[in-house]
Order: C-alpha cells, then sequence, then structure tokens
C-alpha cells in the first residue's frame, strides 16, 4: 500500500512541531517540510518578544529554566514549554532594588541607571525603592542584619544600603536656637541635656538615642496634657491660671492670674517633675487658697495683688526643687462665681502677645497693667 506523505509549507515565524512515538523535533519557517503516515505534525506561531520583555521558558526534558531575552522572535524546542512572559524593571539613577535567590539565599542589590532582569531562580525582596540623599540635615539608620548593629550614615552621598544592611530610619539633624535645649535618652535609659554650647546649633543623633518628648498641660486650669514637643524654650515666658478661691467670710471669688516664670534647672526638672506648668499652677493655686481663706472679702479685695504674691513666693523651695524659677505674679481678674467679667474677652492662650494687654516695668520685669475700670471688684455675698 502506497502512502502519501504530506507537505507543509512555513512562512516566516512559523514552526512545525513534527512527533513520532519515539521523539519530538521542530522545523522553523520559511521552508516546506513534509511528514510521514506515522507522523503527527502540528503547526504553531513563534513567539515575539519586545525590547522590554523576557520570556521565562521551562525544559520539559530536564526540568532547567531559562530566561529568552528580547527584542527576538522566540521559536521553542521540541521539549520546551512557555512558563510566562515577563517585563524588564527599568531602575532610575536614584532607584534600587533587592533580589534573593531562592535556591540559595544570595541577596543582591541592583542600583540604576539599568533594567532588571530575574533569573529563574530570582525574585523581588520588596519594592523598588529610591535612593536615601544624605547631606548636611539628613542623615540615614542602617541595621547590619548579620550581627544586628547599627550605624549612623552622615557622609554625603545617594545612600544605597548593601545586600546585608536595611533601612531602620532616615534622620533629620537637631537644630537649635540660641535659648533652646534639648533631652536626649541613649542605649541605657540615661539622659543628658543639650544646649548651643554643648553641641552646637545642629548634631546628628546616634543610632542609639532619641529626644524626649514633653508633655505639659494646658489650658487655664491646666487640666489637659495637649503640649507635646521636644524642644524645651529657656526664656522667661508668661501664662495664664484660673483659681477658685472661698474667703473667710465665704464668699467664693474666681481669680484670673497670670505667671512670669521660667524653666531654670532642666537637670533638677527632670527628676522632679514630667509636667511643669501643671506643678506649678497647682502648687500656686494650694497657697493661694489658704491665703484667701484668712481674709476676708474686703481685705482681699483691697489687697489681692500682695495677698496672692505673698502666698505663692513664700513656697519658693518647691519651685526650685523642680528647677523653676518664678519672677511675677499678678492678679488679671477677679470676679464672684456666676457673673461676667469684663476680662473674659482677653485671649484664652497660655502666652500674650504684645497687643493683648499692655506691660509695664517694674524692678526689671514686665508687669500686667489694667485702668481701674478695667476690672470689676463689685463682689456680691452668696445668697445663704
Amino acid at each position: 500500500m502506497l502512502s502519501i506523505p504530506w507537505v507543509y509549507f512555513l512562512k516566516d515565524g512559523e514552526q512545525l512541531l513534527i512527533e513520532t512515538p519515539t521523539r519530538r523535533r521542530v522545523l522553523n519557517g520559511p521552508c516546506v517540510a513534509t511528514v510521514g503516515p506515522l507522523e503527527k505534525a502540528t503547526k504553531r506561531e513563534g513567539i515575539c518578544i519586545g525590547p522590554t520583555f523576557y520570556a521565562r521558558v521551562c525544559d520539559k526534558g530536564s526540568g532547567k529554566l531559562r530566561n529568552e531575552i528580547g527584542p527576538k522572535m522566540l521559536f521553542l524546542g521540541p521539549n520546551d514549554v512557555l512558563e510566562r512572559m515577563m517585563q524588564l524593571i527599568p531602575l532610575k539613577s536614584n532607584e534600587y532594588v533587592k533580589i534573593v535567590d531562592r535556591a540559595t539565599g544570595v541577596i543582591r542589590v541592583v542600583r540604576g541607571e539599568s533594567s532588571v532582569i530575574l533569573e529563574p531562580t530570582e525574585s523581588l525582596l520588596g519594592e523598588v525603592a529610591q535612593g536615601i540623599s544624605v547631606d548636611e540635615h539628613t542623615a540615614v539608620v542602617v541595621r547590619n542584619i548579620r550581627d544586628g548593629e547599627l550605624k549612623l550614615i552622615t557622609e554625603h552621598q545617594l545612600f544605597v544600603p548593601a545586600a546585608d544592611q536595611e533601612v531602620v530610619e532616615i534622620r533629620k539633624c537637631v537644630l537649635l536656637d540660641d535659648h533652646e535645649a534639648v533631652v536626649i535618652r541613649d542605649r541605657d535609659g540615661c539622659h543628658s541635656v543639650h544646649t548651643v554650647s554643648d553641641a552646637g546649633h545642629s548634631f546628628f543623633l546616634d543610632p542609639y538615642s532619641s529626644l524626649v518628648q514633653f508633655r505639659w498641660s494646658t489650658g487655664l486650669h491646666k487640666d489637659t496634657r495637649s503640649l507635646e514637643f521636644t524642644h524645651l524654650d529657656q526664656r522667661p515666658k508668661f501664662m495664664q491660671h484660673s483659681v477658685t478661691v472661698r474667703t473667710q467670710d465665704d464668699v467664693e471669688v474666681e481669680l484670673g492670674i497670670t505667671v512670669f516664670w521660667q524653666v531654670e534647672n532642666i537637670e533638677a526638672m527632670l527628676h522632679t517633675t514630667e509636667d511643669a506648668p501643671a506643678d506649678l499652677c497647682w502648687r500656686a493655686r494650694s497657697a493661694i487658697m489658704q491665703a484667701a481663706s484668712n481674709r476676708t472679702l474686703e481685705e482681699f479685695r483691697s489687697s489681692s495683688n500682695s495677698i496672692v504674691a505673698d502666698a505663692v513666693f513664700s513656697d519658693g523651695k518647691f519651685y526650685a526643687e523642680r528647677g523653676l524659677r518664678l519672677h511675677a505674679i499678678e492678679v488679671r481678674s477677679v470676679q464672684c462665681r456666676g457673673e461676667k467679667s469684663p476680662l473674659e474677652d482677653l485671649s484664652p492662650l497660655d502666652t500674650f502677645h504684645g497687643e493683648d494687654v499692655p506691660l509695664e516695668l517694674s524692678n526689671g520685669w514686665p508687669q500686667l497693667c489694667f485702668a481701674p475700670d478695667q476690672v470689676n471688684l463689685s463682689i456680691e455675698p452668696r445668697a445663704a
């Protein structure tokens, strides 16, 4: 019996896979192919790979994976299977990426400008990241993943971590004005105070140190710890406080006072209090309440400034132990509970600005001044 072979005409970009009971072979176009009666033929297209792509191909005969990089026309071998098409990873000049080999665990870093092609056993270790510009205001804290040690990088450069490094923190330098101070906590938990005379106007913390953050009370009653900061202002400043007292003849009076104070010894403050304004105001409140309870309404009304000042300044040791210094204390309003004061329109902020209240100098220190008609001292006894 005569058998007629099949004839195939292959164009450019076409391929013929020919299979027999014992083997497989391919023919790539353009060509003319003849197929015998015991052979099976399958025509398939070649794979066009663009300039920004590559193909991951697996040889089923050996199990090996390989990359076929474009641009090219890919013709698969007789035992090849296309696993997937992959895109090159472009890196700009300020970018980098970490790659780990899943077979060996080795990590490598690729920096831009370049295009990244992952080997068959490699995968990305994180996303593409930007290098860090290290300059006079910016440093980088990195950890060595082999021994866990931290290192501060301050040399000016576009920093890219090595394969055995990981970025822990981008650290800004600490800037200080002449009147400011910061408290630094080191790796052992010890505190130290730094001023301009100690470290200059700018410096970087070492990798194991951090700035202590203070949380102080605000408001007229100092009942909310909402003021958070790291830089202590050592200049004298104004602070407002409201105190309710009861006189000897059982009249309830609300005082608005202004304290002129400053932090004088930061080390002492750290060891004795975590909320200096609250300690100062509550101690002053206690002293004022005690002094008011020993005087009648008329006595307290006629000399409220001196009574308040004598009561508060008599306990100077308490403030000195906390590193605080009181320069002056003034009564800015006096009123019965439940009556509106003409001073209620004053700014409720803790710190006076120049336009808020007129100031005079007394013994070298600013004093608050009000005209007699600005303060309502008409107080009626509380009904029994």
